[in-house]
């Protein structure tokens, strides 16, 4: 017998899936019925992205729209949730203490952070919601870029300062350009993470391995390139007030 196959919704052009078949309601208590709900949209909106409806989910999971809405007022709030529960819960306050435990070499705090950043988000839900989020503008994408960037990416370049013995944040802010170093370590582990759960491509078993040979590299060139950006920084910064220019 054939399977079946996901159908689209005519009113937004998204594949949903096919209803299941009817069946008497199990009897759960609110907590497992709200509990069921929330697993389902996770599933549903990592395979048809946020643009899928509220009756897709309803036919997915057997319930009635009704039944959805009676634990989730609207898309909006059950959307805030599956933010909740996918990204923000799975953050653990450890890694900002293991990048600050200056009793360690910053490049052996930045692979034990990875190692076990990478494990923690190395899911199918957790890459393809925020990549379907980010690419359609959505604001759970957007807020979690953000959170990111606010409590590891710029985190990271502080301890980079302090680790060659620069300016602190207090005197001197964090620019975009220390960013998008410390991106270009993120992004090793982010794209492998995409074409692991997006392409479907084998990214090998070992990537604690990997993520040893990512760090070193970054690290082998990493004092030069913050050398560097500081020294552009300051050029611009005295060629703007009118000064002279710096070799």
């Amino acid at each position: 017998m054939a399977s079946a196959m996901p159908t689209k919704d005519s009113s937004n052009g998204v594949n949903q899936p096919p209803p299941k078949a009817s069946r008497h309601r199990r009897r759960l208590s609110p907590a497992v019925r709200e509990q069921e709900i929330l697993s389902g949209a996770i599933e549903y909106f990592a395979t048809f992205g946020f643009e899928g409806q509220v009756r897709g989910l309803a036919a997915q999971l057997g319930v009635s729209q009704g039944l959805i809405y009676r634990y989730f007022p609207s898309k909006e709030d059950l959307i805030d949730r599956v933010y909740q529960v996918v990204f923000l819960n799975r953050w653990s306050d450890d890694w900002n203490r293991v990048l600050k435990d200056r009793r360690k070499p910053l490049q052996v705090r930045l692979t034990a952070l990875y190692k076990s950043y990478y494990a923690t988000v190395d899911r199918y839900d957790v890459i393809r919601i925020s990549l379907a989020s980010a690419l359609r503008g959505e604001k759970i994408g957007i807020n979690y870029l953000e959170y990111v960037r606010q409590e590891l990416i710029i985190p990271i370049a502080a301890e980079i300062r302090a680790e060659f013995g620069l300016p602190s944040t207090l005197t001197r802010p964090i620019s975009v350009l220390e960013e998008q170093i410390v991106y270009s370590l993120h992004a090793k582990f982010l794209y492998s993470l995409i074409r692991k759960h997006v392409y479907g491509h084998d990214t090998g078993t070992d990537m604690n391995f990997l993520i040893e040979i990512y760090v070193d590299a970054f690290f082998s060139s990493l004092e030069m390139s913050i050398t560097r950006i500081f020294k552009l920084e300051d050029a611009e910064k005295i060629a703007n007030l009118g000064g002279a220019s710096v070799d």
